[in-house]
């Protein structure tokens, strides 16, 4: 009987364990990192810790909770600016339930290519111009700002769509953690019907 109960407890760990996964996933949107969490099936991780760090010191920079709808958000720091941090978030709802979002500087700090581009040094044997009659002379590197910046916000929801898609896809984890909740069912009924049997 103990053997039974043992071996139907272990066939039950996969299902169980697909079932708490927890997702997370972050982006940049003006001065504000905001960010999900939820439970595979789409339940919110509300309340949970959330560490923000180093990904190279692996120093903890800030933590925050999620909300009751599963979010968070936490500003971009002065510091996080002047030293172009990477950016480890890790989801900590406790029991093993833990995962991680890496998300690097080029990805919240869209003007990264545009200082590197400004500190380069002019060559001095070009030329100056002037611009055509007719342009508005905006600076290259403000107007690549501007852009960088615009189409990091936009790529925020659309990567957090895609995750969602990937997420929906049926593992084999699921299967077999599915057949195991099945026959988990069945051994029960067994045992169930094995009792009454004796009873009479």
């Amino acid at each position: 009987m103990k053997n039974l109960i043992l071996l139907l407890i272990l066939l039950l760990l996969p299902f169980t364990a697909s079932a708490h996964k927890i997702r997370v996933f972050a982006y940049a949107e003006g001065d504000t990192i905001k960010g999900e969490t939820s439970f595979n099936g789409g339940k919110k991780a509300r309340n949970i810790e959330i560490l923000v760090t180093d990904n190279k010191t692996e120093e903890t920079i800030q933590t925050v909770r999620t909300d009751d709808s599963g979010e968070f958000s936490f500003p971009i720091s002065g510091a996080m600016k002047e030293a172009q941090l990477d950016l480890l978030i890790i989801a900590n709802a406790g029991e093993g339930h833990r995962n991680e979002w890496l998300l690097q500087a080029a990805d919240y700090l869209p003007d990264v290519a545009a200082t590197d581009i400004a500190q380069q040094p002019l060559e001095r044997s070009q030329p100056t111009t002037t611009p055509a009659t007719g342009t508005t002379g905006v600076d290259e590197t403000v107007l690549k700002k501007i852009v960088d910046q615009s189409v990091a916000e936009q790529l925020g929801p659309i990567k957090r769509m895609l995750i969602e898609m990937n997420d929906k896809k049926v593992s084999l984890q699921d299967i077999i953690g599915g057949i195991g909740y099945i026959i988990g069912l069945a051994g029960l009924a067994a045992i169930m019907k094995s009792k009454k049997g004796d009873a009479s």
